[in-house]
């Protein structure tokens, strides 16, 4: 009859499941062509994903051979501190060398960055963690990228209590460590800002870093002396010296780290002592300039090849 309403067919239970089942497919299915092309095309735009990526698989791939080899662990500091080029030229052929600095990291990414990298097979006769002492003694994480590339799943819950990461952080950290897309994507943000806006993210890098804050040299002695244990222990268990190599800069920190070395009976090298060298060889106050890089390399590949040789 005219006007009479026509009732809309019923939705069945078993029709919302099969609606519900085809829509968590789907996502699955966007979730899974998200996370393989980033996996694919963030290392093809970005140096800097390229660079990890490649020394990533290059850390992971150390076998023990009839010459040592020699692994470097670190941040922004041993990336542009060390002329990796220069150094490998130095030690060859006695002795081989495979970098993997990650920026911004600091002591706990690589602490249990190096559980997860001896987890998975490595096996470097040789160990330097290159960064600054403010970074040794810091309690914090890069975060989610980290747990990407650094970390292990069963790792994670004691992260959680070392850093007091709330169950949102460390859920994030869960699904970073297993997928690029969701760990990326501070470094996806970055890459953008730096292709559309370019002064802009210039002006960001030109930003002083933050002042360094120290604790009293007894206490950060006492940590240095904990962490440097824990690095030694951890490197010798699986057949590898360890080496702590401070990074050229300004400030205090040296003497608290060199007498946490010889109480932790670790090898704690410093061939630029903190404040030598003057802001001519740095590019902002904190990094050294390709010049400085060479100046510290040619300083620092004596000392390697001399623990390398007694290998």
């Amino acid at each position: 009859m005219p006007g009479t309403a026509v009732d809309a067919p019923r939705q069945t239970p078993e029709s919302y499941v099969r609606w519900s089942i085809r829509a968590i497919a789907c996502l699955a299915l966007f979730c899974a062509a998200l996370e393989g092309l980033t996996r694919y095309g963030f290392s093809h735009i970005s140096r800097i994903e390229a660079r990890i990526a490649s020394e990533h698989q290059a850390a992971l791939a150390i076998r023990r051979g009839s010459r040592p080899t020699l692994l470097m662990i670190g941040n922004s500091l041993m990336l542009e501190g060390i002329d990796y080029v220069r150094l490998q030229n130095e030690l060859a052929p006695e002795a081989s060398v495979v970098r993997f600095p990650i920026e911004q990291t600091q002591y706990l990414d690589w602490y249990y960055g190096l559980r997860r990298i001896f987890g998975e097979g490595s096996q470097p006769d040789m160990v330097v963690l290159c960064m600054s002492a403010e970074h040794l003694i810091d309690s914090r994480i890069r975060g989610d990228y980290s747990a990407y590339y650094l970390f292990r799943l069963a790792d994670i819950p004691q992260i959680r209590r070392e850093i007091d990461y709330d169950l949102t952080k460390t859920s994030g950290l869960v699904l970073a460590r297993f997928s690029l897309f969701y760990a990326g994507r501070s470094p996806l943000r970055n890459f953008v800002l730096v292709r559309t806006d370019p002064a802009y993210a210039a002006m960001l890098q030109r930003l002083a870093p933050t002042q360094a804050h120290f604790p009293p040299d007894r206490e950060m002695e006492r940590i240095a002396e904990i962490r440097l244990t824990d690095l030694r222990n951890l490197c010798s268990s699986h057949g590898a010296r360890f080496a702590y190599l401070l990074a050229p800069g300004f400030g205090p920190g040296e003497a608290p780290l060199v007498e946490a070395g010889i109480q932790s009976h670790t090898d704690v090298m410093h061939p630029v002592h903190l404040n030598e060298w003057g802001g001519e060889k740095f590019r902002d106050g904190f990094h050294l300039n390709p010049a400085g890089a060479r100046l510290f390399t040619d300083k620092v590949a004596p000392l390697l090849a001399q623990r390398l040789s007694q290998h």
